[in-house]
């Protein structure tokens, strides 16, 4: 059976096919071409660390999820969720993880996520960048030697990580 390519699908591959052949006719439009395949191959673990670095932008997260045919809601779930695994698993540190998180939010406040989901943030991606966000502080009634990370995050990363668990 051969894969059927949708239209954006499509487009993508002739565009990128074209400019491989030196057939475009201006620099802007090569420029473009590259930049949607780019989007195309870019690795979740990518995205994670340009959002860290507060450089992502809004534009690289659409042709993301557009080339990997997910909704932004299902965009913000994986992310949350390779977040948390690799906090968890210890191949991320809390500061990457924090930061990552941080950038995260603002996308989930944002105009564009918010006309996608009917003006709802979805509770999986929220209660991450919450356990992420407890860490980053001392909290009332603790002690100065408390590290907020180690009684706050870790815990609250181990029960999301846990409920998402088949």
């Amino acid at each position: 059976m051969k894969y059927k390519f949708n239209k954006a699908q499509h487009r993508l591959r002739n565009c990128v096919t074209f400019c491989a052949k030196g057939r475009t006719k201006t620099a802007k439009v090569a420029t473009l071409c590259a930049r949607r395949y780019e989007y195309s191959v870019m690795s979740m673990k990518t995205i994670i660390e340009k959002a860290s670095d507060g450089v992502l932008e809004e534009r690289e997260v659409i042709a993301f999820s557009e080339s990997k045919r997910m909704s932004l809601d299902e965009f913000a779930h994986e992310f949350s969720k390779s977040v948390a695994q690799h906090y968890w698993n210890g191949s991320y540190d809390y500061h990457l993880c924090d930061g990552a998180m941080n950038w995260l939010y603002g996308f989930l406040t944002d105009p564009t996520y918010l006309i996608t989901t009917n003006n709802t943030i979805s509770e999986f991606p929220l209660d991450v960048y919450l356990a992420f966000d407890a860490g980053e502080y001392h909290h009332a009634g603790d002690e100065k030697s408390v590290d907020p990370v180690r009684k706050y995050t870790d815990p609250a990363i181990e029960k999301l990580l846990r409920a998402q668990e088949p």
